[in-house]
């Protein structure tokens, strides 16, 4: 039997900074397992930031009513590189109560959270095979862990993205997650490409296959990582606000400091479904490359899909 070695960040290169995140925040009882969901969830948010040469970033979270619960992390990966993880976590026992008191999603979430950060940058480490460092590899080894520890039913989508600030390279893998946008200059005005290739779900497949994408950000670049209840966030007619409305808010803000453009994406939002109760959780990650950087020759993705923001109307 083999025995996997797994080496997290010890030599951070980069200065932390407050992640200044406002959370939600909601009345606690430990009666209900929900709450109990919720103060996993409010642990698990980065309360720090990695100070990534060249990238304005910042993220925002919405709570909402539903049983699904949103994961975000970031951090420093070994060799300088920057690690996102986004998903969404459904749990078939959303209800239930697992050991030691602490709700089914909780453990979940935790357990989650734990398999990203602890393998962290792809270098898992075989005795007598080569260090691997794709996120391909790593989110099949994540997804196998998944789907030993989860309950029938339970499943989570994923989409983890390694970004090396020296070359400008960006490496994703993604595992059934809403596609994040890139919103990229051209010819005086954004065109929007889709970052959906990797593979399945994590925990519904006993076999699953997985694969990483990689691409070139070039300056003044926009990446959009969230949750799908961002765009399907519904107003009293049950209408969505929708992918087109999404890119246009980001769009009008995108001249405005990350933080900013985050807090307005999620106002509008809100506004937007102020007469109707939030059904999900919404979660938005917003990173924008200075347009002062030096232009490369950029890598295309392999399978990355330029879309019209007329295409993503609802």
């Amino acid at each position: 039997m083999r025995t996997s070695h797994f080496i997290l960040n010890s030599s951070p290169r980069w200065p932390m900074v407050p992640a200044g995140n406002s959370l939600p925040i909601q009345p606690a009882s430990p009666e209900r397992p929900s709450d109990r969901v919720r103060q996993t969830q409010r642990r698990m948010w980065p309360t720090a930031r990695p100070a990534v040469p060249g990238l304005d970033y910042y993220a925002g979270w919405r709570i909402g009513e539903s049983r699904d619960i949103d994961y975000l992390d970031y951090f420093e990966s070994d060799g300088g590189n920057f690690t996102l993880a986004v998903g969404d976590l459904v749990a078939g026992n959303a209800g239930g109560e697992g050991s030691g008191g602490t709700s089914e999603p909780a453990l979940l979430l935790s357990s989650l959270h734990a398999m990203v950060r602890s393998l962290d940058a792809g270098r898992q480490e075989y005795p007598g095979e080569p260090v691997s460092h794709s996120l391909g590899s790593l989110v099949d080894a994540i997804h196998q862990l998944f789907y030993e520890a989860a309950l029938e039913g339970s499943y989570a989508t994923l989409f983890l993205a390694r970004y090396d600030p020296v070359e400008r390279r960006l490496d994703y893998c993604n595992a059934g997650h809403e596609a994040p946008l890139l919103l990229r200059k051209s010819a005086g005005r954004r065109r929007t490409i889709l970052l959906e290739s990797g593979g399945p779900v994590i925990g519904v497949l006993r076999r699953s296959a997985y694969h990483q994408t990689s691409l070139r950000l070039q300056p003044g670049d926009i990446l959009a990582a969230y949750t799908a209840g961002v765009a399907e966030s519904r107003n009293r007619l049950g209408e969505e606000w929708g992918y087109g409305r999404l890119v246009g808010a980001i769009e009008a803000a995108s001249d405005l400091p990350a933080r900013d453009m985050v807090e307005g994406v999620l106002e509008e939002a809100d506004a937007f479904g102020a007469a109707a109760r939030r059904a999900n959780d919404m979660t938005l990650w917003l990173g924008r490359l200075d347009e002062a950087l030096t232009t490369n020759a950029p890598l295309e993705a392999e399978t990355a899909e330029h879309v019209e923001p007329a295409a993503l109307a609802a």
